[in-house]
């Protein structure tokens, strides 16, 4: 039981050195030709905000299965291994402008505000999303 709340504890520190590395000076522009020719469809927004209700039920739900020190320990070391590569190769994705003229928009808007387009790769969305996905499976095939 100690050992699930540590990892949890691990997950906020991870949160911290996040924001810390954020801050971090010049980024690498992640941007190729191909994304000229992608087109920004706010609809989009709605998947990315429902992951943070998602990854927060499964980590609570996974508490009480036998995969949760799996889980959780899968997360910190995914987590701690971004930060890493993050402070060693600080990365950015441009992100296009916003108008604001819908509620989506505006949504957007304000990811954009309080999420500078910083640490893009390795996506922590992405693994957070498929780590607890995984094990949400295992404990409920």
């Amino acid at each position: 039981m100690t050992e699930k709340f540590f990892l949890i504890a691990l997950f906020f520190l991870s949160i911290l050195l996040f924001a810390a590395i954020n801050r971090h000076g010049k980024k690498h522009d992640l941007r190729t030709q191909a994304d000229y020719y992608i087109p920004f469809w706010p609809i989009f927004v709605i998947p990315y905000v429902a992951l943070y209700p998602y990854v927060g039920y499964s980590g609570f739900i996974l508490f009480i299965t036998p995969y949760a020190l799996q889980a959780y320990l899968a997360v910190a070391i995914a987590m701690f291994t971004a930060l890493a590569v993050w402070y060693l190769y600080p990365s950015k994705m441009h992100r296009p402008h916003v108008r604001q003229h819908g509620v989506l928009e505006r949504m957007i808007y304000e990811i954009y505000r309080v999420n500078p387009h910083a640490n893009a790769f390795p996506s922590a969305h992405v693994f957070t999303v498929f780590i607890t996905a995984h094990y949400m499976s295992m404990a409920f095939p």
